[in-house]
Formats: structure tokens, C-alpha cells, sequence
């Protein structure tokens, strides 16, 4: 067997054709095994781990015990599988001193090599290039970058280490060595990430060894291509370096490297442009190749050099730009290279696209900008103008460069319109707008827009920036008239609005940024002959168009005129509910409200216009309705949108937004028949138009407000939402998931945001590799940071992470068929055989703890795996404003910009001025919560392993503990530090917070945070119960002046407790301290559930109950159960209650846990209570099957004949609005359609929350009855 021996030299090929065979059959600890020979121990710490996770020893007895485990002898007796088989994993020498599972869980240094391991080793290097190719496939298979890369270097190094002169096949083998070497360690630099010193020190180095290589390889080869790997590499190292002197600005070998690698760059780049540019005229430099140099330069700050050679490389002009090219770039035009087939392209190393003109231009504007030449920047942007007059970058960019030079000579008080800069901007732009009249159908918005954008700039008194490449902002020097530059700016708005909005939908998305700029520097006043108001002359000017709008006879327009016509009054709506936003902040609510109403159509008048807009281009709502009713044609049928859709949305917000008002002084029932209501009608716009993503948004947030997370979930399915949208729209969902106890779901959901960062980033690596190979170093260099600094360091995959851990014991609730077929409802206590907790994942006080918790610490070292959250949070003790920096909030928060009125989130960047109703956590929030569960579960697996070695105490005295479960207690109680450490700056943290607005809703989760700190609590004193019992210590030796945080704990970090009586009453005292934490959980989750002042709803106090199920009950329950055990083996059991003053204590405070439990089980039976007290009695203890559905439909034909009864029920006097003037007023809602939907909405909120009850019951049912064995009386 090739494992069992030493390889033997001039038979490697036959040894790595072997581990290729052994890892294609799945017998990786075998193909690892040849590989560690073959590479005579020179692996990466990737591949050394990986064999010690094969290796798994606290797995071994329980392996070794079954029947498989060896040959049967003469009577049919098992032999016993000795250690020293062949093949065993531990016959490597590193892995017989493979380290204990908690030096792997901290990340001790573990000595890697011996002196006798180095002393074997072979002086031969594996160099020959078949035997590395063979070896890097089964590498790159067991994803092994490191020691990929690590072989590649360790093969170059000793080819150039031989004595000159090297034979050919040498030197062949050295070249491919070099060449994959750099190859490879670009692959390696795709997984480091820019948020800690140490992986940017460790991608730093991994490009210095690029640069390394790929230098070596140019001097080797001499190819061009090879020289511009060095300069790319060279800069890509100065990146790195750049990246890590943030961390350490006193590092002089960091600036050296700063001054010098640009520098190196630069000789590289001009021995190939200067060599290609002259007599091989048949081979110019492409675009790439000017791309490096000029970087290279732009670095050093010779802009001038960079201008002057980017003006002499000659390009092919635009067909366009013919008229208007400047003269300077016309002489000598000659036909540059043209590629003519596939073998051109392979018969050339790097890149054959050349410089195209407007490429140069750009550049060209950017150096004249970093060199103040503004004159010279005007005129290259009226050249790009000429070719793409619609180009916004380019606009900005023309009006930067034609203001700046005018604002050096302005005067105070001076007015704009007399500024040289401004004259001549208007003249370009009315030269611009001539030109393209004669020449296009329909106005351009980029000219139009530039004079909206021109006013608002000497409001804002801030340039925007011109590019992404130049990202300097000059401040305005000199504040103009505010009232008269504000109607000049309004003014501008509305000729831009009175052209657009009959043409383009987006008009009202081109001018939200310049009406907020105008309300911003407005005040609002109610007096309505002011000439002056900005903010009336707005309104009425909207009020108008919707009033000429209305009056028309729509019977005799055709489809495009009626399309103009919808999308101008649609754009109104959308100025009014922009404006009514503002000022709601600024004036009472009940002034805003009858704003709105005076202003805008009223909800009856909005839906009767969007249903007159169904008859709208009629070949288009035919195709949608085909395509919905049959799935066979899906992708054959147009996908479209119906012009009426916005016109949902604005009614959508305009019911939110009147909850939201009438929700304080009305009833519950009241305000939520405006939710059931928005519901159904977006029901009935999905099934009129089912490819609308935004209606389905709305959707999703609506149920998600009426607390049905089973219909969001349906809905978010239907947006087909994949791929790298996992990253950005995850967050529309997810919340929803976790507060509606599905939790089987969102880990799903999780997995698969997991499961496409560890497939991107595969990919990424693959694709900048050869993106480097064929010469395309730009696209290397955004793969690079988008791999880096957006993918690895995803805020959405820290979440997953997180959620997948606290989740994985909550997956599965029991077999619903098992319920059925006894005839008990599936809510009645859990009888099925197999226990929820814990049944499939996570740790749970069962059978399969150690093993799970083993496989957690070796999954901890993959970066793509949940377990490693663990290691995240331990190097977080804190949460500081760097530690915000270091993730990259990739959600996409512009899928809510049909959002105006009412806004139900804002991810990013959340508004005070805004009031959700459904809230959407914030990225500081997000990175607490996740890096908080990730110093819960290691917690919760450092008291797994404690409690696999822990020992009994021998004749009534405490057992001296060992090695292991001291390192192990020790490692806990240091993971009980950093945990606290980091919870308390959690908590100072969320205190934070200032804003006035939605006074209940902050109250409201106060009152849950504090619940949250009394379980936090609970779980850190249990686990310094574990320690106490094990070896006599509740915190970490020689620590209570920093750490503690008071007078008594600073003493108690010292004290030792050696006797069995010590420790029992140290513990009796811990759960007594435990217990009043509980208790204290208890009156505020009571509290919290019976105060109409914080909630007045039972589905916010079960939103409650599932987030704390996941969050801390579970891991709580699971220390319970361990310290529990713990008291077992010390003879302290559940009958040792009366007699054992520990025994009596835990009873105590399980029998507290279980009260507490019981109280958030009764709080889930009310449940589903959609609107009042007084609807359907159902009994929820009654037969499965069909009677629970016939008590939805019992609950749903109730609610929808209170809602279409003509009573006083539903109206509220205060309000002056009653739900019933809006149906019986609106056609739509009168129709069949409109009654299906109602009634669809309403059983989707009613089935909904009774699968959120049926989820999480059992796993409740099933802690009352373990904690209720605490119950002992005799």
C-alpha cells in the first residue's frame, strides 16, 4: 500500500495518480495521507487540519464498538480493531500528536513539525511539472488552496536553487512552476478579506509572493505578458500594503514598499509598451497594457507624464464623435490591429481589445481634473457630450469643471445666474438640446436635468463627484439667497416634471433628490395666499394636473395617449405623498392627514382608477393571464408589467399610512381591517399582473405586518429571488422567518446564502486566474475586491451564520402524520416518539452532543460554514466602530424605493424622520446579534466537552482534575470573560439610540431586550456553576482588576473551591442568583404581554416567544440539562431535592424556567387572534384533521361578513374614516374578484398563524414536561 510505506523517488507519478484514484472514490484520509509523503510534510495548515478533522479521536470508541469494526474469529466472536492498523489515520507522525479539541477550538499555536519529522525528510523536491499538475487536481477538488500554493513555491525554489545552466526540461518545469505559483496565490488572495489586521498581513504577503514569482518568471521568459504580471502584481502588493498601514502607520518597511513598488511597476510597463509600440507595430499595446502604466503613474502622482503618454496612443474615433473630435487627436490616424478569428486570439498572450476613443477621453478628463486644468477638462467633456449626450457622469463632470474656475472670483451675496461658469454651462447645454432635436424622436433627460441639477447646486452648496474615479467634493464658498434660489429650483422641477412625466415613469425617481433638497430649505406655512410657499404652489400645481387629468373623457383617448395620461397622474400622486412625508415631521399629525386628504385622491378613487387602467393595452394583460394559468408556457410568454401597478402601490401607502394614524386612537380591529384590505388588494394585482416584483415586495411586508410569515414566505418563493440576490434581498424575508417560528425555513434560506459565498468564492478565484492568464487585469483586480471586500465580508452571510446555529436544534417540530393518526391535534402535548429539540441538528443535552459539538470545532476552521461564527466572536470582545467597518452591508435597499408615503424599512441607512411599522434590524444590530450567538455557542460547546471528561468525586472528596478538562474549564471560563465583555458593550450600544419618534415600539423592545439580558444572565451563571464543580473556579485566575465589574467579583476571580461541600454551596448560590434572573424574565415577559400600551396585540408578544425560543431558551435549556448531568455524577439527582441543599436549588430554578416556559406557551394558545375578542370560538384543543381547516373557514366567512356589514362596529368617531365607506364605495372591492380576495387575504393571515403555533408547541411542550421531572416531593 503506497500509504504504508516511503515513496520512493522516480515513482511519484505512480503515487500521485494513486491519491487521485483514492479522493475520486471518496477515501480522502488516504489520498491525503500520499499527499503528506508525497510533499515529504511541506502542507498547508488547510490540509493539516482537514487530516486532523478526519481523525476526530473523541469520535474513536464510539466508532471502534460497532460490528464493522473487525473480523469475526471462529465462533462468530468480533475481534477488536487494533490502532496499529494500516489503515488508520493516526499512522502519520503529526497526527499521533494530533491536539486536544479545545486547542483547535481556541487556536492554539500547535506545534506543526518535529525535529524528527524534519530530520526524515528528503532532500529531493517533487519538481517535475506532470507529478504537480496531478497532485493540484485532487488538491484543488479538497479545496486546498494553501497548500497548493505552498507546493508551487516549494517547487520553484528548489528548480532555482539548481546550478546554471538548467536543461530545457528544467527550465520548463521551473517556468510552469512560477507560472502557477502566481496563479495560485492570486486564487489564495480571493479568500482573505480587508476587515482584520491579520488577514489583510496574510493577503499582503500572499501577493508579495506573487510579485515574487511573477518577477522571477519575466526574468525566466522574457514575454511581455510575464513583465505585466510583475507590474500588476507590484501594484496589487501596494494595495495590500496600503490596506495594512490603516492598522500600522508606524511600519517604515510598509512606506518603503509604497515608494518603491509603483516605481517597479512603472520600469516593468515601459520596457513592454516602449519594445511593442515602435517596430512590432503588429502587436500595439492594448488597453490593459496602457491601463497598468497609467496607474502605475496616477499612484506616483505624475499625472503630467500619464497625460502625455495617454495623448500620443493612437485609438479608432467613434462613428459619432467624427464632427466633434478635437484636432489634437486626428493627425496620423493609421488602422490599428484588427482580430480576426479564434487563432488570432490564441496565438497571442494577454490582451488583443485596444484603447477606444471614448475610453481615452475619460481618462483624459480625470488627469485634467487632478491637475486643476479645468479649461482643458470643459473641452474633453464637451466631447464626450457630443458622443453620448445623455451621459449623467458626463454632465456632472462638465458642470464641476465649468463652475469651479467662477467660484474663485464670486462675491457674497452675488447671484449665481451672473457667475461666467453658469452662462456658459446653459449655452452648452441649449447648444446640446439643438443638436439633438433635429436628431431624436423624443427629448433627452440628461440635458433637461443638468439645469434642475445646476439650480439645486447652489442650494446644496456641494458638488457631486463627477466619477467614481475621482471622488473629490468642493464645498460651495458662499451661500445664496435661500428664497429666491428655492423658487428658481422649483420652478426647474416643475418644467422638468410638465416634460417628462407623460413620457418616462421614472421622471418622479429623477426629481425625488431635488424635491427633498426643496422641502429641506423651505418652510412650510398654511396660508395659502403666499405667493412665496415652495411647498403649496407644489401641491397645487399637483392637485391641478390630477384635476385636468380626471376631467378628461379617457372613453375617446387611444392606448398611448391614455398611457401619457396615467403616467402624469401618477407622478402627481407621487410629488404629494413626498411632500406630505416631509412635513409630516414638522407639523401635527392630524395637519398632515388633512393635507393628504385635500390634496390626493382618496383610496376608493385610486383603486376605481387602477381598475379603469386594466382595460389598458388589452394584448398585455391577455399574455399575463396566460402565462399565469399555465406554467407550461411560462418562458415562452412575455413577462410584463401593467401600467396601472404604481397606482396600487400609492394606494398600498396611502392604507398603511392611515394605520398608522388611526392605530392610536382607534381599535385594534379597526386599523387592521386597513391592512386585510391592503392585502387583498395586492392580491388582486399579482393575479392581474404576476410579474411584478414590487407589488409582491408591498405583499410580502403587509403579511409580514399582519404577522402571516407563511404567505410572506410564498411570496418571496415567487419573486425567484437567486444567486448573488441571496447576498442583497435575503433580508426581505428572513426577520419574517425567525419572529414567525419557521425556523426550518430560514435555515434553508441561510444554507443557501452559505452555499453561494462558498461557491463564489471558488469561482471568483478560477475566474481571476484566468482573467490574469489572458492579460485582463482589470477585471482580475474587481473580482479581487469585490471577492474581498463585499463577498467575504457580507454582512448577510455573518447573519446566516449565526441564524443557522441558533436554529439547527429547531428544525424539526415532530411528524404531523403521527398526530393525525392517533386523532389528538397536532397542538396537544408532544407524544410523538421522536423528541423535537434537537432531532436532527444542533445541541441539545442528548446522545449526539459530543459528536455534534466535535464536528462544530472542526467545521469552526472552514470560513463557509456556520460553526465558524465561533471563531468570529472570539477575536470580538467588543463592538467598536472599526468592528462596524469590517462588514460590508450588501443589502439592497433600493427595492423600496417605490416607497414614498410610507415606509415600511430602510436597511442602510435608516431615517429618523421614518416610522416602520415592521422593523428591519440595522447592520450595527445585525452584527451584535450574530457575533452575540456566536459567543453563546461557544459557551454552549466548551460545556459539551467539559462534561464528556468530567469525573465523579471519589469517596466524597473532589477528583484531581487532568490536562484535558482543566484546559478545557479554563478555556470556558476565559470564553465567560470575553462573552460578558462583549454583551456589555451590546448593551451600551443599543442605549444609544435618541430618536423621539415611535415611542412604543422602542419601549416595546426595551421591555424585550431586558428579557433577553435576565435569560444572557442565566446562561453565563450556569456556566461558572460548570466550572465550580469541575475544578473549583467561577472565573479566570488573576483577572478581577480589568475585568470584573465590581468589588465582589474581583475577589471571587481568586477564590478556589477544593471540597465537595465548597462547591455544592458555591453552586447553591449561583442558582439561587439564577433564579431571581428568571423570575425577573418572568415579570417583564408578563408585563410585556398584558400591557395594551406596548402592544395591544397577541401576535407581537408571539413574535416575542419565537425570537426568544431561538435566541436564549434553547441554549439556557441546554446548560440546564448539562449542569444538570454534572449534579447527577455528583450524587446530586433530581430525588436528592429535600436532602441536598444543591439538588434543591436547580429544582428551584428549572421549576422557574419551566413557569416562565408555560407562560410564553399560554401566551402562543391565544393564538391566531387576527381581530378582537369577540370573533368565532374555537375550541383549540379539539379533533385534527378537517375540523381545525372548518374552523378557519368558520373564522374567515365571520370576518368577511363583519367587514361587508353596514354597521357601526367599524367606524371610529374620533377618526372620522369607517372601512366600510371604502368598500361600499369602490366597484372593485363590491365584485366577485374583490370579495375572493378579501376573503384569500383573510385565511392566508388565519392559516398562517396557526402553522407559526403548530411550529413552535411542540418544542415548548417538550421543555415543560423535562423541566417538570424537577417536580420531586418525596
Amino acid at each position: 500500500s503506497p500509504s504504508s510505506c516511503v515513496v520512493q523517488e522516480g515513482y511519484e507519478i505512480v503515487y500521485a495518480l494513486k491519491a487521485h484514484a483514492s479522493e475520486r472514490c471518496g477515501r480522502v484520509n488516504e489520498c491525503c495521507d500520499i499527499i503528506y509523503k508525497l510533499l515529504d510534510g511541506a502542507i498547508g495548515e488547510d490540509m493539516r487540519h482537514l487530516m486532523y478533522s478526519l481523525d476526530q479521536p473523541e469520535l474513536a470508541p464510539a466508532v471502534s464498538s460497532g460490528s464493522t469494526g473487525g473480523k469475526k474469529g471462529k465462533k462468530g466472536a468480533t475481534k477488536k480493531s487494533t490502532a496499529s492498523s494500516s489503515s488508520s489515520p493516526m499512522s502519520l507522525p503529526f497526527q499521533q500528536n494530533a491536539p486536544d479539541l479545545i486547542q483547535l477550538l481556541d487556536r492554539l499555536e500547535v506545534t506543526t513539525e518535529t525535529k524528527e519529522e524534519k530530520k526524515e525528510r528528503r532532500r529531493s523536491v517533487i519538481t517535475d511539472d506532470t507529478v504537480l499538475a496531478t497532485l493540484a487536481v485532487s488538491l484543488r477538488t479538497l479545496r486546498l488552496p494553501h497548500t497548493l500554493a505552498l507546493m508551487y513555491t516549494t517547487a520553484a525554489t528548489a528548480l532555482s536553487a539548481l546550478p546554471p545552466p538548467l536543461s530545457p526540461q528544467d527550465t520548463t518545469n521551473l517556468c510552469n512552476a512560477l507560472q502557477e505559483s502566481v496563479l495560485s496565490h492570486l486564487k489564495l488572495a480571493t479568500l482573505s478579506s480587508s476587515s482584520s489586521t491579520s488577514a489583510t498581513k496574510q493577503q499582503m504577503q500572499v501577493l508579495e509572493e506573487a510579485q515574487l514569482s511573477a518577477t522571477r518568471l519575466a526574468r525566466y521568459t522574457g514575454d511581455k505578458l510575464h513583465f505585466l504580471w510583475a507590474a500588476n502584481s507590484a501594484l496589487l502588493h501596494r494595495q495590500a500594503c496600503q490596506s495594512l498601514l490603516h492598522f500600522d502607520n508606524t511600519n517604515t518597511v510598509l512606506n518603503q514598499k509604497l515608494t518603491m513598488l509603483p516605481r517597479l511597476a512603472e520600469s516593468l510597463c515601459s520596457k513592454v509598451l516602449h519594445t511593442t509600440s515602435g517596430a512590432a507595430s503588429k502587436h500595439p499595446p492594448s488597453a490593459e497594457d496602457w491601463t497598468v502604466y497609467l496607474n502605475a503613474l496616477s499612484i506616483q502622482e505624475k499625472y503630467k507624464d500619464a497625460l502625455s503618454s495617454l495623448q500620443n496612443i493612437q485609438v479608432v474615433h467613434h462613428s459619432s464623435s467624427s464632427s466633434s473630435s478635437s484636432s489634437a487627436d486626428t493627425p496620423e490616424q493609421q488602422t490599428l490591429r484588427q482580430i480576426n478569428d479564434e487563432i488570432d486570439i490564441q496565438q497571442h498572450n494577454g490582451s488583443l481589445i485596444q484603447l477606444s476613443h471614448r475610453d481615452k477621453l475619460e481618462r483624459i478628463s480625470n488627469l485634467h481634473l487632478h491637475l486643476q486644468s479645468y479649461k482643458e477638462a470643459a473641452d474633453t467633456y464637451q466631447q464626450l457630450l457630443h458622443m453620448f449626450p445623455d451621459q449623467w457622469n458626463y454632465w456632472l463632470g462638465y458642470l464641476f469643471v465649468t463652475i469651479s474656475p467662477s467660484l474663485l472670483i464670486l462675491m457674497e451675496k452675488q447671484d449665481y445666474k451672473e457667475l461666467q461658469g453658469y452662462k456658459d454651462c446653459m449655452n452648452f447645454v441649449h447648444t446640446v438640446l439643438d443638436q439633438q432635436s433635429n436628431n431624436s424622436r423624443h427629448p433627452l433627460r440628461g440635458p433637461h436635468l443638468i439645469k434642475v441639477e445646476l439650480v439645486a447646486l447652489f442650494l446644496r452648496r456641494t458638488f457631486l463627484p463627477p466619477s467614481s474615479s475621482f471622488s473629490t467634493q468642493t464645498d460651495v464658498p458662499f451661500s445664496f439667497p435661500s428664497k429666491s434660489t428655492s423658487q428658481d429650483l422649483l420652478s426647474v422641477i416643475l418644467e422638468y416634471v410638465s416634460l417628462f412625466s407623460p413620457l418616462a415613469s421614472c421622471c418622479f425617481a429623477d426629481v425625488r433628490p431635488y424635491l427633498s433638497l426643496l422641502l429641506t430649505h423651505t418652510t412650510f406655512s398654511t396660508t395659502k395666499n403666499d405667493d412665496d410657499n415652495c411647498i403649496l404652489s407644489l401641491l397645487q400645481h399637483a392637485k391641478t394636473t390630477l384635476h385636468e387629468i380626471t376631467s378628461t373623457n379617457s372613453k375617446e383617448q387611444d392606448d398611448k395617449m391614455a398611457r401619457k395620461q396615467l403616467r402624469s397622474y401618477i407622478c402627481s400622486i407621487q410629488i404629494i405623498y413626498q411632500v406630505i412625508h416631509h412635513i409630516s415631521t414638522t407639523v401635527s399629525a392630524a395637519d398632515a392627514h388633512n393635507l393628504l386628504e385635500e390634496y390626493a385622491p382618496s383610496i376608493p378613487q385610486l383603486i376605481h382608477k387602477w381598475h379603469s387602467t386594466l382595460s389598458i393595452n388589452n394584448d398585455i394583460t391577455s399574455t399575463t393571464t396566460t402565462s399565469n394559468n399555465n406554467d407550461d408556457d411560462n418562458n415562452a410568454q412575455q413577462k410584463e408589467v401593467l401600467p396601472g401597478d404604481e397606482i396600487i402601490l400609492l394606494a398600498i401607502q396611502r392604507l398603511h399610512y392611515d394605520y398608522n394614524y388611526h392605530h392610536s386612537f382607534s381599535s385594534q380591529k379597526d386599523t387592521t381591517y386597513l391592512l386585510l384590505y391592503a392585502a387583498s388588494l395586492l392580491e388582486g394585482a399579482i393575479h392581474h399582473s404576476p410579474y411584478n416584483p414590487q407589488l409582491k415586495i408591498a405583499a410580502i411586508q403587509t403579511y409580514a405586518t399582519l404577522h402571516a410569515p407563511s404567505r410572506s414566505l410564498e411570496l418571496y418563493d415567487d419573486l425567484g429571488i437567486k444567486h448573488i440576490q441571496l447576498d442583497s434581498c435575503a433580508y426581505l424575508i428572513l426577520p419574517t422567518l425567525l419572529h414567525g417560528g419557521l425556523y426550518a425555513e430560514a435555515v434553508q434560506l441561510c444554507a443557501s446564502i452559505i452555499n453561494l459565498h462558498s461557491t463564489t468564492s471558488k469561482d471568483v478565484g478560477n475566474y481571476a486566474a484566468k482573467s490574469y492568464e489572458n492579460g485582463l487585469f482589470t477585471k482580475t483586480k474587481e473580482m479581487m475586491e469585490f471577492q474581498c471586500c463585499n463577498m467575504n465580508c457580507s454582512l448577510t452571510l455573518l447573519q446566516a451564520k449565526g441564524v443557522i446555529m441558533d436554529c439547527a436544534a429547531l428544525i424539526y417540530s415532530g411528524d404531523d402524520s403521527t398526530h393525525k393518526k392517533k386523532g389528538a391535534s397536532s397542538l396537544s402535548p408532544f407524544s410523538s416518539s421522536v423528541l423535537p429539540l434537537g432531532a436532527k441538528h444542533g445541541i441539545c443535552g442528548g446522545d449526539y452532543d459530543l459528536e455534534r459539538a466535535t464536528k462544530m470545532i472542526h467545521d469552526s476552521y472552514n470560513f463557509f460554514s456556520a460553526p465558524s461564527i465561533m471563531t468570529i466572536a472570539s477575536s470580538s470582545s467588543t463592538t467598536t466602530s472599526t468592528t462596524k467597518d469590517d462588514y460590508s452591508d450588501n443589502r439592497d435597499s433600493t427595492i423600496y424605493d417605490f416607497e414614498i408615503l410610507h415606509h415600511s424599512t430602510s436597511p442602510r441607512n435608516q431615517d429618523k424622520e421614518q416610522q416602520p411599522n415592521y422593523y428591519i434590524t440595522t447592520k450595527e444590530e445585525i452584527i451584535q446579534d450574530s457575533l452575540l450567538r456566536g459567543h453563546a455557542h461557544n459557551l454552549l460547546v466548551r460545556a459539551t466537552l467539559i462534561l464528556s471528561v468530567a469525573k465523579p468525586p471519589k469517596k466524597g472528596k473532589v477528583t484531581k482534575p487532568d490536562s484535558i478538562l482543566l484546559s478545557r474549564c479554563e478555556s470556558l471560563l476565559q470564553s465567560v470573560q470575553n462573552a460578558n465583555l462583549f454583551a456589555s458593550a451590546s448593551c451600551d450600544g443599543s442605549n444609544e439610540d435618541n430618536n423621539e419618534s415611535n415611542q412604543g415600539k422602542k419601549k416595546e423592545k426595551k421591555e424585550e431586550q431586558m428579557i433577553q439580558l435576565n435569560m444572557w444572565n442565566s446562561m453565563i451563571g450556569l456556566c461558572r456553576i460548570i466550572a465550580v464543580l469541575t475544578i473549583g473556579e467561577e472565573d479566570v485566575k488573576n483577572n478581577g482588576d480589568s475585568n470584573s465589574n465590581n468589588a465582589t467579583d474581583a475577589k471571587t476571580a481568586t477564590v478556589s473551591f477544593n471540597t465537595l461541600a465548597d462547591r455544592e454551596t458555591k453552586a447553591a448560590s449561583l442558582l439561587s442568583i439564577i433564579t431571581e434572573e428568571i423570575n425577573d424574565a418572568q415579570k417583564a415577559f408578563s408585563h410585556f404581554s398584558s400591557s395594551p400600551s406596548i402592544v395591544g396585540e397577541e401576535s407581537d408578544t408571539v413574535e416575542v416567544v419565537c425570537k426568544l425560543l431561538s435566541d436564549r431558551l434553547v441554549s439556557l435549556y441546554l446548560l440546564l440539562e448539562i449542569v444538570g448531568k454534572l449534579f447527577v455524577l455528583y450524587g446530586w439527582g433530581k430525588r436528592k431535592r429535600m436532602t441536598r441543599e444543591g439538588a434543591g436549588k436547580l429544582a428551584d430554578m428549572a421549576l422557574t424556567l419551566k413557569s416562565l416556559i408555560v407562560d410564553m406557551r399560554a401566551a402562543l394558545s391565544n393564538y391566531p387572534s387576527l381581530l378582537h375578542a369577540n370573533q368565532i370560538d374555537v375550541n383549540e384543543g379539539g379533533g385534527g384533521g378537517k375540523g381545525e381547516d372548518d374552523d378557519v373557514d368558520k373564522q374567515t366567512m365571520a370576518l368577511l361578513n363583519e367587514i361587508y356589514s353596514n354597521n357601526d362596529t367599524t367606524s371610529s368617531p374620533s377618526s372620522g374614516y369607517s372601512i366600510h365607506d371604502i368598500i361600499s364605495s369602490t366597484d372593485y372591492a363590491q365584485s366577485k374578484e374583490g370579495k375572493v380576495m378579501i376573503e384569500n387575504a383573510i385565511r392566508n393571515v388565519l392559516l398562517s398563524q396557526r402553522e407559526t403555533k403548530e411550529r413552535v408547541y411542540p418544542f415548548l411542550n417538550q421543555m415543560v414536561d423535562i423541566l417538570e421531572l424537577y417536580n420531586v416531593t418525596d
